[in-house]
């Protein structure tokens, strides 16, 4: 019964099951959840055949099973699901079926942490490609979660949506058991981190002791693969490989390809690019000689939206603003955190200063973040570059400071880490690599400015330390 997904009826979905699907903006076709009803028909057949190939999906990874003993599974560990319907930025129609994973009788005991790759890993996989000449690339994983294991000491089972158990027939007695940690469960990033794990271990990778994100495919002088066992640093290096959920980025020699290859059998992956695609919102692009990435925001940028501040209260520029103004703000707020974190470094003051008023702006701090959003649209074609450097490349800090700037008058730090060729000690003009930045409140209060910029210089050589 559960097979024949693929003769479900592009009508099957009916006003009585609308409920079952939550809605957002339905308006434009944008990665936001849509709502059947407010879809023309030809849209809504694009997303009966989207939630038909998600089942198929499910199928093909078995990722349940229909079992026949409804009657004597405990309530608590049936688990209610719904479809999550949006459009990809290519316009094609994509629905997902999701569990309610708060419903999870394991939700206070069960282990759900999960490492992500950050920001500085990310830049120095991307420095490691272009200093040893490699081709950049990237791939992601189709259905990652799906993939992962489930829990064998607690079966779970699902109640499917409406339109969904309708097509099913399923009989008083039946019921869909998971077999995998499908999407929603607390539980399933850690579960497919786990599985992607112990395929990288299987063909060859060993992670970083500093970060879990980072793997390295390395060898000893007689090359000898050291999977299972720890990297060091007088081993050779054939590659190197970032992870961040279901999403891959790095490069290496032909061992690595190797790698990667016994990889893309092990797992399904969606798609595979090389030197020029986006990753994690932001557009990367290498050069033809391997010597230069660039990195842009250009899209993120232009894709975020000002605030729409009343006339009457221009003029009252102390006057607090309502629940609504004030979530368009956190939500602005939020986006020019990612853009300058991500990257655009020359944001990180400002947007930082904006965050001290974040739990109750008034419409000054308003007219403030759409200033600072005109600055990133006048800023969008600066792109962040990784150049090629020698071995012996030196680390370089700068450090500044502010003292008692902000309303509390507590103080700022910021700093810039990048790579450079050792000839800058000399006092000649060289390529960089920006590597890390920040800009932040200095958490205790400082007496003096230099005070302040001794405490920016010890933030600062910290980053530069993790990042050596």
């Amino acid at each position: 019964m559960l097979n024949t997904i693929a003769e479900m009826p592009s009508n099957y979905l009916s006003e009585n099951n609308m409920a079952e699907i939550f809605m957002a903006t339905p308006s434009t076709k944008r990665r936001t959840e849509v709502s059947m009803r407010e879809l023309s028909r030809e849209d809504r057949e694009l997303f009966n055949e989207a939630k038909a190939k998600e089942w198929r999906s499910w199928l093909s990874k078995e990722a349940v099973e229909l079992v026949h003993n409804k009657l004597q599974i405990p309530r608590s560990q049936i688990l209610k699901s719904r479809w999550v319907l949006t459009w990809k930025k290519t316009g094609e129609a994509k629905a997902r079926l999701c569990v309610l994973g708060f419903q999870d009788p394991r939700l206070e005991t069960v282990e759900t942490s999960s490492p992500t790759m950050t920001q500085d890993a990310e830049h120095l996989v991307l420095q490691w490609v272009v200093n040893n000449g490699h081709k950049l690339e990237s791939g992601d994983l189709k259905t990652a979660f799906l993939s992962g294991d489930s829990d064998p000491d607690l079966p779970l089972y699902i109640q499917p949506p409406a339109d969904l158990a309708n097509w099913l027939k399923l009989g008083p007695d039946e019921q869909i058991k998971l077999r995998k940690a499908v999407y929603g469960l607390v539980d399933a990033p850690r579960r497919w981190h786990q599985r992607l794990a112990r395929e990288l271990r299987n063909a060859g990778f060993v992670p970083l002791r500093t970060d879990e994100c980072v793997w390295i495919l390395a060898s000893d002088a007689k090359d000898k693969t050291t999977a299972n066992s720890e990297w060091a640093p007088r081993q050779h290096v054939h590659g190197v490989l970032g992870v961040h959920v279901d999403d891959l980025i790095g490069g290496g020699d032909q061992k690595w390809q190797k790698a990667i290859a016994q990889l893309r059998q092990a797992l399904e992956f969606g798609s595979w690019e090389t030197r020029k695609f986006t990753f994690r919102g932001r557009n990367l692009e290498q050069s033809m000689d391997c010597s230069v990435i660039e990195i842009r925001m250009q899209d993120y940028a232009l894709g975020l939206k000002p605030i729409t501040v009343p006339k009457e209260s221009r003029n009252n520029p102390d006057l607090a603003v309502g629940p609504k103004l004030h979530t368009e703000f956190r939500g602005l707020l939020g986006g020019l955190q990612w853009l300058c974190g991500q990257g655009s470094p020359g944001l990180a003051y400002d947007v930082n200063l904006l965050q001290s008023h974040s739990s109750s702006p008034n419409t000054h701090d308003l007219l403030r973040a759409n200033k600072v959003l005109r600055t990133a649209w006048s800023m969008k074609d600066v792109t962040l570059r990784i150049v090629k450097l020698p071995r012996s490349f030196v680390w370089v800090t700068l450090t500044d400071a502010a003292h008692a700037n902000r309303p509390d008058l507590s103080s700022t730090s910021g700093h810039l880490v990048f790579g450079a060729h050792p000839n800058i000690m000399n006092g000649q003009t060289v390529q960089i690599s920006l590597l890390g930045w920040s800009s932040r409140k200095i958490r205790r209060k400082v007496r003096s400015s230099l005070g302040a910029e001794a405490s920016a210089m010890s933030t600062g050589l910290e980053h530069t330390d993790l990042l050596r």
